[in-house]
């Protein structure tokens, strides 16, 4: 008989999470259920073919509705008689009101988007912890900023594996050098109006651009600050419109680097350095694409390694200069290749390792 798992979202996000687990689990034999928001079926389709049942729900409902949502989500695990239950977004409170049904032998195990809460958030700390004793990061650099209890068990893995998605030709010549930030456009989340303020003043080497890769509001001001840059032909962004998996994916992977744009600005700047992790880093990861990185990361030994530091006040500067000397760049994509901590066999071996070890 095979073992089962159910990966639960039950954020309406992260899927991009979700793909190395499903390939961790169909790679030890593992029967693969997946309970999510219904709007996030869609996105898993690359993957449908490896999952053996699943539970849409709708998780925008409180007090009795709430209830009867979770309660059919507890019947679903028991009547399936699945062994481990997996949480891709753990620090939620419907997880909490999961966890106060009754789930003997169930194996629980959370995946933790910010560190953070396993200390300062009363939800994890003081609730859910009480059911589930092992947790996942998403970098080794977040393992020494954690302040857990000594009855949890805390590791990492790189969520660093994506399905091959149908390829969309696009309009790159040879010459072309891409900057890709892929991700919300959003001022509070990445440092983008600086960045347009160094373009403005320093400029950009003619054959770089600058990609967004994400939905921009035509009447937002940062769409106002592209649109009156004289570069602004250099810099590519999509409007209002969403952009396909398959489209995301295909600009990722023509890119040369990929740019987070964590600045000490940032009211998280904090918690990025410490507890918390970008998307980007997994995307450049997966498609073994160097990242430029403000030089504060260097204290992540990911970074001091593999990516391109820089000054947050001198960004287009150091892109130029990066721009002009191909054989850097070439150097760290030969070390993302060469880096074995990278490989499918060593992360589902982490995962694996941890899921399949009993509670405390």
């Amino acid at each position: 008989m095979s073992k089962k798992a159910a990966l639960v979202e039950l954020g309406g996000s992260h899927t991009e999470c979700l793909f190395a687990q499903i390939f961790f689990l169909r790679e030890r034999g593992y029967e693969i259920h997946v309970i999510c928001n219904r709007h996030l079926w869609p996105f898993l389709s690359d993957v449908h073919q490896h999952i053996t049942g699943h539970m849409l729900v709708d998780t925008d409902v409180k007090g009795y509705q709430q209830y009867k949502l979770l309660r059919e989500v507890w019947q679903y695990i028991r009547q399936g008689r699945i062994e481990n239950v997996i949480f891709n977004t753990t620090e939620l409170k419907i997880v909490r009101n999961l966890l106060m049904f009754p789930f003997p032998g169930v194996q629980f195990t959370g995946l933790l988007h910010n560190g953070r809460k396993l200390s300062t958030g009363s939800t994890v700390r003081r609730f859910i912890a009480r059911k589930v004793k092992k947790f996942f990061v998403l970098n080794d650099g977040m393992l020494p900023h954690l302040n857990a209890s000594d009855k949890l068990t805390i590791r990492s893995f790189y969520a660093a594996f994506f399905p091959e998605m149908e390829h969309v030709p696009l309009p790159k010549s040879d010459q072309e050098f891409w900057v890709c930030i892929p991700g919300e456009i959003d001022p509070a989340r990445r440092d983008i109006p600086g960045l347009i303020d160094q373009i403005a003043q320093q400029g950009l080497a003619p054959n770089v651009k600058v990609i967004l890769l994400g939905s921009l509001k035509a009447d937002s001001p940062l769409a106002a600050a592209i649109k009156a840059l004289p570069q602004k032909d250099q810099v590519i962004t999509f409007g209002e419109q969403k952009i396909s998996n398959d489209v995301f994916h295909s600009y990722v992977k023509q890119s040369d680097i990929i740019l987070p744009l964590l600045h000490p600005v940032l009211s998280r700047f904090d918690e990025f350095i410490k507890t918390r992790i970008s998307g980007a880093y997994n995307l450049a990861f997966a498609y073994k694409l160097p990242l430029m990185m403000e030089q504060h990361f260097e204290a992540w030994e990911d970074f001091r390694e593999h990516a391109i530091l820089y000054p947050a006040d001198a960004l287009v500067k150091t892109l130029n200069d990066v721009v002009a000397t191909p054989s850097v760049l070439k150097e760290k994509k030969d070390g993302l290749r060469n880096w074995s901590k990278l490989s499918f066999d060593v992360q589902c071996k982490r995962y694996i390792d941890l899921l399949e070890t009993a509670d405390n």
